[in-house]
């Protein structure tokens, strides 16, 4: 875990590289070490949450984190996977740039959606998860699903 603190802390505090190819890369390892860190944090009687507890703190300094953090707990069960989803979003749409794609911007609304749903605002997770196609129709949508299984759930 300490090589993943010291990655972290390195990453967390280098400046965005110029080249899109090395941003773009940037910003997915970014992501995907985000939703490491969002299963690691989901049962609060998980083993892993005393090794996450000092890096969590490098990874809420920058969108593409955050949101990996909120997708992952937004798709987990539990009180406490739900909270951090809600705050790890609202903390990365304050990061948020303009220059994060319509992907981004689409599992934004996703992750909105996952959680409205979970709250029971059912009517709020379907027009989000549409939002979500509007921006992004790719199939590997996540909200694609989640409409799906919203519709076919009666709900």
């Amino acid at each position: 875990m300490q090589d993943l603190y010291g990655w972290m802390a390195w990453r967390s505090h280098q400046p965005a590289p110029r080249d899109p190819p090395s941003a773009i890369h940037r910003n997915e390892m970014l992501r995907a070490y985000g939703e490491y860190l969002g299963l690691a944090q989901a049962d609060e009687r998980s083993s892993m949450n005393g090794y996450v507890e000092d890096v969590v703190p490098l990874a809420e300094g920058n969108y593409w984190s955050l949101m990996g953090m909120s997708k992952a707990l937004a798709t987990q069960s539990g009180d406490r996977s739900l909270r951090l989803a809600e705050t790890y979003l609202r903390r990365a749409l304050e990061l948020a740039g303009d220059d994060r794609g319509k992907k981004n911007r689409a599992t934004e609304r996703f992750v909105e959606g996952q959680i409205a749903w979970r709250r029971g605002d059912i009517g709020t997770a379907r027009t989000l998860f549409r939002e979500s196609l509007s921006i992004d129709r790719d199939a590997d949508n996540p909200a694609r699903q989640a409409l799906e299984k919203l519709d076919s759930s009666g709900g």
